[in-house]
This record gives C-alpha cells, sequence and structure tokens, in this order.
C-alpha cells in the first residue's frame, strides 16, 4: 500500500473512533443519574373504585323510571286549570202550583201557574262575579171567597265566589234584593207588598259521568232572602190590611240535573240544559196575622243558556 492511501485511511480510523467517544461520553451524561441529584418523589397512586355511587335509588322492577330524588331544590311546578273571564246569560220557564194555606180565601184552588226566571252575569278568571237574577209568576184562579190573580216576583244583584273543585263547583255570595206580592180581586182593588232588603246563596255542581266534552252533574241551589216593606191596601181590609214596616221572608230550595257542553280554548265555556225541581216559601207576620195564610211555589224548572 503507498505512502498517500495509507496516510487516509489511518486519518479515517482515527475520526470514527473520535466520533464513537463522543457519542458514548454523550449517552452516559443523558442518561445515567448523577449520584449527587437528589432522588424524585414518585406520583401517588390512584386506584379507581370498582362501582361508582348512584344518587338515583334502583328501580324497583322493569317498568319503573329511575328519576333524581325529591328534593325542596328540584320540582316540577303544578298545573293550575286554563279559566278565561266569561258572561253567562240564561232563561228558565218553571211551569208551577201556588200553595196557600186555607184562611181568608177558603179553599186555594190546585190551579196552574207560570214563572219565568232570567240570568245575566259575568265572571273574571279567579272566579269572583256579579249577576242579576230576575223572577216572575202570575196566575188567575177561582177560590170559594172571590176571584183573585196572583202575582208575585223578585230581583236580586249577586256578588259571588266560584270554587272549582276536583269535578265539582261550589258558588256562594250574596247582595241586594227586592221583592213585592199582590192580590188583586175582581172589582181590581188590591193588597200589594213591596220591599226590599238582602239575600245569601249557594249553589253547587258535581260532575256525574264525563263524555268527550260536555258533562253530566247534579245541580243544587239555595237561597234565602230577607224583605223589608209596606202592605198597601185599597179592598178595605179583605186581605190583607195596609201596614208599615213589614218584613217579609223568601226561601228557596231545588235540586236536579244539568248537562253541559264544553267549548273554547282552555273547554271553561260551554251552553247548558237542565231540569229542576224548585220551592219557594214567601212568609211574614203581618200576612200570617192579617190573612192567616202563607205562600208556596213549588215547580219543574226547565232552563237553557250560555257560558261564553
Amino acid at each position: 500500500m503507498t505512502g498517500p492511501l495509507r496516510r487516509v485511511l489511518l486519518a479515517t480510523a482515527v475520526a470514527l473512533s473520535a466520533t464513537c467517544a463522543t457519542y458514548a461520553q454523550y449517552d452516559e451524561l443523558t442518561f445515567s443519574p448523577s449520584p449527587s441529584a437528589a432522588p424524585m418523589l414518585a406520583a401517588p397512586t390512584v386506584i379507581p373504585p370498582a362501582s361508582r355511587p348512584s344518587i338515583y335509588a334502583p328501580p324497583h322492577g322493569p317498568s319503573e323510571i329511575i328519576g333524581p330524588p325529591p328534593s325542596d331544590d328540584w320540582c316540577i311546578a303544578s298545573q293550575q286549570p286554563c279559566r278565561t273571564s266569561s258572561w253567562t246569560a240564561a232563561v228558565e220557564l218553571i211551569p208551577s202550583q201556588t200553595l196557600l194555606t186555607d184562611g181568608e180565601f177558603g179553599r186555594w184552588p190546585d190551579d196552574g201557574a207560570f214563572a219565568l226566571r232570567l240570568l245575566l252575569g259575568y265572571e273574571d278568571p279567579s272566579g269572583y262575579g256579579l249577576r242579576a237574577r230576575l223572577w216572575g209568576l202570575g196566575q188567575d184562579v177561582t177560590p170559594p171567597a172571590d176571584d183573585v190573580t196572583l202575582s208575585m216576583g223578585s230581583l236580586n244583584l249577586d256578588l259571588y265566589k266560584r270554587v272549582v273543585l276536583d269535578g265539582a263547583e261550589v258558588a256562594f255570595g250574596g247582595g241586594p234584593a227586592s221583592g213585592g206580592l199582590e192580590f188583586e180581586l175582581s172589582d181590581n182593588t188590591h193588597s200589594r207588598f213591596e220591599g226590599g232588603g238582602v239575600s245569601l246563596f249557594l249553589d253547587g255542581f258535581y260532575g256525574i259521568h264525563d263524555f268527550e266534552r260536555s258533562q253530566l252533574g247534579a245541580v243544587a241551589r239555595a237561597r234565602y232572602s230577607l224583605l223589608m216593606g209596606d202592605w198597601r191596601d185599597t179592598t178595605g181590609g179583605a186581605i190583607v190590611p195596609s201596614t208599615d214596616n213589614d218584613t217579609m221572608s223568601v226561601a228557596e230550595l231545588a235540586w236536579g240535573l244539568e248537562y253541559r257542553r264544553r267549548f273554547g280554548p282552555c273547554e271553561d265555556h260551554s251552553w247548558f240544559l237542565g231540569l229542576l225541581f224548585e220551592y219557594q216559601r214567601w212568609q211574614s207576620d203581618w200576612m200570617a196575622e192579617s190573612a192567616d195564610t202563607s205562600i208556596g211555589v213549588s215547580g219543574v224548572n226547565i232552563y237553557t243558556g250560555v257560558n261564553w
């Protein structure tokens, strides 16, 4: 081998030997721990729990829905029934029979009478309402004493509150009232009472059977009125003499069935049809003392109306 070639191979071997030594020293400095270095602390080992506790109670069956436990901070607001303001109008036709105790007129005939009642009212969504109620009756009879035309009437202005319960309604209230009563003889003379006062009432409805958009229910009504007034007489005292400051009490009871057909977005309006048996009793101390009588009115109330 010639001199130049030998010198090249020798230089190459020296260069490879230096490179290997440099890499060996770098590995020793980088990956070998220093004797003076402080030992590192190992991180704590976290072992996950075998099963994560559930915040819900376990189901008691395959069909039970798992839900959050009851809490004061977790609840669903109760849904209030949808109600809107409404007007009510009704007409009541009442074939009736008057009952007078035997007295001034002798035996009172069992002739039929006819009565009519009209009602108009307004009620707000909270159940407070105002309504007017007008009732009138007329009858011509022929008792043993003389031909008599009997006329009766009352007007009530009611302030009330309606409470809607589960399948039932109760309305209670009262207000000013007025009333009149007249006996007219065949010679056009008369004994007439006119008075005013207050009345209290209670109306109830209870659903018996529900249809798709209608309802059949039981109805009950009760009312009591006290009227202060005077008697005016042109018969010469033949029936009830004139007097001031007499008190007439009027008691009313009715019960029966009502059918309602609902309509409206909330189905809180309806047209209705009803059948009631009703009774009224008119009584005053002066009428009882002078004519020895009181007046009862019984009848069958057939009515219809609309609440819109």
